[in-house]
């Protein structure tokens, strides 16, 4: 994330990392492992017998007075132990492995079920136009009422695909019309009868603005529209299911696509997800605020009602109305910007249409921010946003950015679809980075650089987090998971891709390509070895859940992985087939077996699988991918001519066990390994190892 994304791998990463290792730690000492556990040590070294004698006769008085009670404690004590002991007892299976049928009772009888969650797809989201007021504290003076609140204007163009009378949008703590009247579902005026109503009316009236025509605030006529006979009979707002379900008078029918509009109130939140506050002091110590939005992956819905699931793609029309002294930023370029309101402490801006795109990718921002500009060899317009006491520590990340947007347009062949991009840097943001479409934000350590302040690693970093969230403007923007299912494949190939485009910015001074296996594949590999590790590709029934996946396995071994496939298919025919399946897919969605199907299609003549047929990238990849672990490869001399390979998974603690989910393996944690070797430096072709 990425939300989420590097700062993941990073910071947020490490931390789960070491309550992984206190886990399994723990677990060990369970199955009476506890000496191979270095904190079992320090402490036993902590409490050694000398330690504790002197102990005891420091207190001895103490404790020959008070023998009675101490008696008593300990025998009530040894009682509450044995009793605990044999409660734990019946849920531990007669193999020593805990028995989970507790846990698995516990996730199926507690809160809402997968399917409840889910939207449904009778009805499909073909663009949204908001117009939101943002009241952010620091500008100009806010009724106390509003402070810390935003009002929005909505109106969503539906298409029904299944005949429904409901409408269903993701929406969490958001402050609905509850007056029934205040909905309104609208549909096209057939262009026969609209000319009709044109025609009579020029004839009877004096040449004005007709009255089924509207203007937006671009001087564009919009279509007509007439209310659909439709109504909302009920409302209701579901925060468990993170729903506002809207019941109708009358079926909507199939084919026919309508117009729902509504307005409605929200809070600007503290808790750096949706629309939320971000704050700062100036160089002379004084707080700034700003109003800036994560998304990902579940929180467009804190701000707006929506289609929030990665499927429901649409185009997306932003007005921001914002104090004066602000300035307002989106996905899109602006049209209209800090335009006068009726109101002297009020301007706004508006923004061209997004292309169709997710809602975790939505993204605004309200701010006194500065930006620095350049343009790139094609003419996209680049500007990096920060505080203006920041401003200089900028230019690095803006030829960072041109540079490396201009190696991925030659590199997919695919120009960048944006006509800007804009990246912002922010004092307190949840993730590393975020690749929303044409507006990244960045935690500032990631995006600013002073060579006279920072060490070069600091410069790696920031051309490292740029080109990872760039690489996701194609891969990720462009085409789209279906589900966080697939969110590895989104991760893991930006990872892969951010070595490439680091390489591409420093022009190959930081020698990437070597860097990769000491820092990423070295990451996968220390996680990958332990019984708690996941396979890369697992079933996400829930949204919720999908912050689990944002982790070393999903970005740094799904990096690997995808390296390993480049190798063994050639980077030209990779890149080949890479390029095809960001063609075909372009503005939708997609799963992770299209792209291994569309670089099968792109294998080349003669490259062959281990049993003599032509690779197939899907069969390959499954048990890398949908099994934890990796094998380590043993070479054992059998002559002076020959040699045996064999393969087993490297665990860390051979004892430790798996999960139960994972423990046995469709492929029993075999893989068709890929060798590459050479005779006295000559290189010999690649060779299978197949068990």
């Amino acid at each position: 994330m990425e939300e989420i994304d590097l700062s993941d791998r990073r910071g947020l990463i490490a931390m789960a990392e070491l309550y992984n290792i206190a886990s399994t730690e723990s677990l060990a000492q369970q199955n009476g492992n506890s000496n191979n556990n270095p904190a079992s040590h320090l402490r036993h070294r902590a409490m050694s017998p000398s330690q504790s004698d002197a102990s005891v006769r420091v207190r001895k008085p103490v404790v020959f007075s008070c023998f009675d009670l101490r008696h008593f404690v300990q025998m009530w004590g040894r009682w509450v132990i044995l009793w605990i002991c044999c409660c734990l007892s019946q849920s531990i299976s007669s193999d020593g492995s805990q028995d989970n049928s507790e846990e698995i009772i516990s996730e199926t009888s507690h809160g809402p079920t997968a399917a409840e969650l889910r939207l449904s797809k009778s009805l499909i989201p073909l663009w949204y136009n908001l117009t939101i007021k943002i009241y952010v504290p620091g500008f100009v003076e806010i009724p106390k009422e509003k402070n810390l609140s935003f009002d929005g204007a909505l109106t969503i163009k539906i298409r029904v695909d299944e005949p429904t009378n409901k409408i269903e949008l993701n929406s969490i703590k958001l402050g609905l019309p509850s007056g029934l009247s205040d909905y309104a579902i609208l549909e096209d005026i057939p262009v026969a009868r609209h000319r009709r109503q044109t025609d009579d009316a020029n004839r009877t009236k004096p040449k004005t603005k007709n009255s089924s025509e509207a203007i937006n605030d671009s001087g564009e006529k919009l279509p007509p529209r007439e209310p659909s006979g439709v109504k909302v009979v009920k409302m209701t707002q579901n925060e468990t299911l993170e729903k506002a379900i809207f019941e109708l008078s009358d079926t909507l029918k199939k084919g026919q696509e309508y117009y729902f509009q509504f307005v409605y109130t929200g809070t600007i939140d503290s808790k750096l997800a949706g629309l939320y506050l971000t704050h700062y002091a100036d160089k002379n110590g004084a707080q700034r605020y700003a109003a800036v939005t994560q998304m990902e992956p579940t929180d467009a819905r804190r701000m707006v009602p929506c289609f929030d699931e990665p499927e429901f793609k649409a185009v997306w029309r932003l007005k921001i109305i914002h104090p004066v002294g602000s300035s307002a930023v989106s996905n899109a370029k602006e049209i209209l910007e800090n335009e006068e309101t009726e109101h002297p402490d009020w301007i706004y801006t508006t923004f061209e249409e997004s292309l169709p795109m997710s809602s975790y990718l939505l993204a605004l921002c309200v701010s006194d921010f500065e930006f620095v500009e350049g343009n790139t060899k094609r003419g996209t317009r680049f500007r990096i946003w920060s505080r203006k006491e920041a401003i200089n520590e900028t230019v690095y990340a803006l030829e960072a950015g041109k540079k490396v947007l201009e190696f991925y347009e030659d590199y997919y062949n695919i120009t960048f679809p944006l006509s800007k991009q804009d990246m912002m840097a922010f004092p307190d943001f949840s993730a590393g980075a975020m690749e929303n479409w044409g507006l990244i934000t960045y935690r500032e350590k990631y995006l600013l650089y002073n060579p006279k302040v920072y060490t070069p690693l600091q410069k790696q970093s920031v051309a490292v987090v740029v080109a990872h969230e760039l690489a996701h403007q194609w891969f990720g923007n462009l085409v789209t998971m279906k589900w966080w299912n697939d969110l590895w494949l989104n991760e893991g190939f930006a990872t892969l891709m951010e070595y490439k485009g680091t390489d591409a910015i420093s022009d190959g001074a930081f020698r990437m390509d070597e860097y990769f296996v000491y820092d990423a594949q070295d990451e996968a590999f220390g996680r990958d070895a332990r019984a708690s590790s996941h396979p890369l590709a697992f079933p996400i029934e829930k949204a919720e859940d999908v912050t689990e996946a944002f982790d070393t396995i999903t970005y740094d071994k799904g990096g690997s992985v995808l390296r390993m496939i480049r190798a063994i298919m050639g980077e030209k025919y990779f890149q080949k087939g890479l390029t095809t399946y960001l063609n075909k897919y372009r503005y939708s969605n997609a799963e992770h077996t299209d792209l291994w199907n569309t670089l099968s299609e792109a294998v080349p003549e003669g490259l062959n699988d281990w049993n003599g047929n032509k690779f197939n990238v899907d069969e390959f990849a499954k048990p890398w991918t949908e099994q934890m672990g990796y094998p380590v490869v043993n070479v054992r001399r059998v002559d002076k001519n020959r040699i045996e390979l064999s393969q087993k998974r490297f665990k860390i603690d051979e004892d430790a066990k798996e999960p139960p989910k994972y423990r046995n393996a469709k492929w029993w944690y075999k893989w068709d390994v890929p060798l590459w070797y050479s005779v006295n430096g000559e290189e010999k072709p690649m060779k299978w190892l197949h068990e």
